[in-house]
């Protein structure tokens, strides 16, 4: 899924269904979350995103990585 090329309510809809999800699914992610982000700045920046890709052995082109981020990026901070 492509989320670079979504509009704002495709993105919305993502976002609700992140929020509705089963709480034992949201602290897995949560813990998740929270060992990709070393800085423990409460977000994940590129680099930490990178870094977990290397960890798990999964190639993704780095130019594709940041096309993702930057559609995952709902808040564009």
């Amino acid at each position: 899924m492509d989320f670079s090329n979504k509009n704002a309510l495709q993105k919305e809809i993502y976002f609700f269904l992140a929020k509705i999800s089963p709480e034992n699914d949201i602290n897995k992610l949560k813990e998740f979350f929270i060992r990709l982000d070393v800085d423990n700045s409460g977000t994940l920046s590129i680099n930490e995103i990178e870094k977990a890709f290397k960890e798990l052995n999964i190639n993704i082109d780095p130019d594709k990585l940041r096309r993702i981020c930057k559609g995952l990026d709902f808040h564009e901070d």
